[in-house]
């Protein structure tokens, strides 16, 4: 779908696409003494990213979570045990096919995002969610690209590397369970091709209003972020981002701290609903549920979301009048290796914010 821009005028179009649900291709990868030993292409948008075209603006925000693996062997683990921090490199390339890592067959669209997931105890992170918010370049000849511009692919390649890591030691793209199977659906891949690239963008709808200053660390979703929007259409398109920060120092544990984007029917709504479920294109999660322990060593910790949406069509009511939707931020906490006392709260510090673009037909 593509929509012309309404700052730009019906000549400038935009498109917006996502790999959606489940976009992860592998279930893990290995961690290796070296950095950059043995990358790997976690997730690939291929099919559904448009033609590019010379003087486009080609935009990608991107999240991932991963998980170390265990700190001693059990039924959940993946691999080996092991006790060190893996350090996590994160690159997001334009390739020639969905294997292309970098070399000659691909080009870089933003800088490498990179971390040290915490595995010690008892500063272990476990989980670690790596974003690319807003990365891009202007598309120049096609003679210039390292693809065929209506075959290339946005690539999202990891690494990880620790020079005590052994044979078999490996991070995971998702989620371990107790049963040793992993669950994955935590990242997605979102572009934004903008033609041409040199159009105005659509100023921001934002809102950094917290709903909520402490949260119970009970581990039930909260919106601390919302943001309305009074008229959408049929072709809409939005592109999504939020952050916020929360601290824990005041706490005699960590916190697993999870959070989605949402669209929703009202203000403090944690679920979207049927009326978001009827105009909504694509599935009704603008980001997927991510999340890892905010731990006493790293706060305050920072949450920080990405995602689109596209309108399928009028968000009206049975008379047809406007009715507005509303984007959240959903948060939920819990406490790590300690049950919670009835007083305690996480702090919402000031400072987050959640802001959408709107791209018109």
């Amino acid at each position: 779908m593509c929509v012309a821009t309404e700052a730009a005028g019906p000549t400038s179009v935009a498109f917006v696409r996502t790999t959606g649900n489940d976009s992860e291709l592998v279930k893990t990868i290995p961690i290796t003494r070296r950095v950059g030993a043995s990358p790997r292409v976690v997730m690939s948008m291929g099919k559904r990213l448009p033609d590019l075209s010379d003087g486009d603006r080609l935009e990608v925000t991107t999240e991932v979570e991963v998980t170390n693996d265990c700190v001693q062997r059990g039924r959940r683990c993946a691999g080996p045990p092991y006790r060190y921090d893996p350090k996590v490199r994160a690159r997001l390339v334009l390739a020639r096919s969905a294997t292309g890592r970098g070399g000659a067959g691909a080009i870089s669209l933003a800088k490498p995002v990179r971390h040290v997931c915490l595995q010690r105890l008892p500063s272990r992170e476990h989980h670690c969610v790596l974003v690319f918010g807003h990365d891009g370049i202007d598309i120049p000849e096609a003679g210039d690209l390292p693809c065929d511009p209506r075959r290339c692919h946005v690539n999202l390649v990891l690494d990880a590397h620790n020079r005590k890591a052994e044979r078999g030691d490996m991070l995971i793209l998702g989620v371990d369970r107790e049963d040793g199977s992993i669950a994955q659906d935590r990242g997605r891949i979102n572009v934004t091709l903008l033609r041409p690239g040199s159009q105005p963008k659509p100023p921001p709808h934002s809102t950094d209003e917290r709903l909520r200053t402490r949260l119970v660390p009970d581990h039930r979703p909260r919106v601390i972020y919302s943001l309305r929007l009074p008229q959408l259409h049929h072709g809409d398109q939005l592109t999504v981002s939020a952050r916020a920060s929360v601290d824990i120092a005041h706490l005699p544990y960590n916190t697993f701290t999870g959070a989605h984007l949402i669209a929703a029917d009202a203000r403090r709504r944690t679920r979207s609903g049927a009326f978001i479920r009827s105009v909504a294109q694509g599935g009704l999660s603008i980001s997927e549920n991510t999340g890892f322990n905010c731990t006493h060593p790293r706060t305050p910790c920072t949450i920080r979301k990405v995602g689109v949406m596209r309108l399928s069509r009028d968000a009206v009511d049975q008379e047809g009048h406007p009715r507005p939707v509303f984007l959240n931020l959903v948060v939920a906490t819990s406490p790590k290796r300690r049950d919670r006392r009835s007083d305690d709260r996480v702090k919402v510090l000031k400072g987050g914010m959640l802001s959408a673009r709107l791209y018109r037909r």
